[in-house]
């Protein structure tokens, strides 16, 4: 047997941005599901009170403000764990086919770009996490069957991408809106469909950080039995995987 040397650089700088995107993620999602749960409230309550003294479009308008700050929020971090998730998961292939080349199929560019091709990426992306999660967990000496909380992610991915292009359509200010009205009746009903949007999503978030913490936690472990002692986190490491000796 032939030994074939590997450089593996642990993606501890992704993670961390990871953490503190999708932190901030969380916490303008929260912001905005209450938000959006206080206002269907108040425009039914408005709806059914019509001789409320309360201008309602006038109280929706300084909500309209905190829910500018929390979906701005929400953009940004998610648009940083998108630059995030790329850098880690690239990353991590490339340590997968270091360990496993025969198993782990999918490009590391693909990890990202196949998110892109319509159609491919209603699979192609998961199948790529699970190829990672495989390969690095046994390679730590983990237990490398994938859980359930792959398929947790991956269908409130989807689910969250379906719903939220029906919610945009439901908007009473958008052009196509089943609810072209400003009506307090339909305002509510704009309202209360986003509410489910905003917990599956949540849901994705929670699933996928648990997932990225263990294949990171995984490689943390191969970078430690495999590094010089000298050597600093994120530093390459030589990774020796056996190849069949050529003739």
């Amino acid at each position: 047997m032939a030994d074939q040397t590997t450089d593996l650089i642990l993606p501890s700088k992704a993670w961390l941005v990871l953490r503190v995107a999708w932190l901030c993620y969380l916490f303008g999602s929260g912001a905005n599901l209450v938000v959006f749960t206080g206002m269907h409230a108040f425009f039914l309550e408005a709806a059914a009170d019509e001789f409320s003294m309360v201008d309602p479009m006038a109280y929706a308008s300084r909500l309209d403000q905190v829910l500018l700050v929390t979906s701005a929020v929400t953009l940004i971090s998610y648009l940083v764990s998108v630059v995030g998730y790329g850098f880690f998961y690239h990353r991590s292939m490339l340590t997968a086919q270091a360990l496993e080349p025969e198993h782990a199929t999918v490009s590391a560019t693909g990890m990202w770009w196949w998110y892109a091709v319509p159609f491919a990426n209603l699979w192609k992306p998961v199948e790529g996490v699970m190829q990672v999660w495989r390969s690095v967990r046994r390679k730590a000496d983990l237990p490398d069957s994938v859980p359930w909380v792959v398929a947790l992610w991956w269908v409130t991915w989807l689910l969250g991408n379906g719903i939220s292009k029906i919610t945009d359509r439901l908007h009473p200010g958008s052009p196509v809106s089943r609810f072209p009205s400003n009506e307090l009746a339909d305002m509510a009903q704009y309202y209360i469909w986003s509410v489910p949007v905003i917990l599956i999503v949540i849901v994705c978030c929670i699933a996928l950080w648990w997932i990225t913490d263990r294949i990171y936690q995984a490689q943390k472990i191969i970078v430690a039995g495999q590094a010089d002692p000298v050597a600093g986190e994120g530093e390459p490491q030589a990774l020796t995987t056996e190849t069949p000796e050529t003739a």
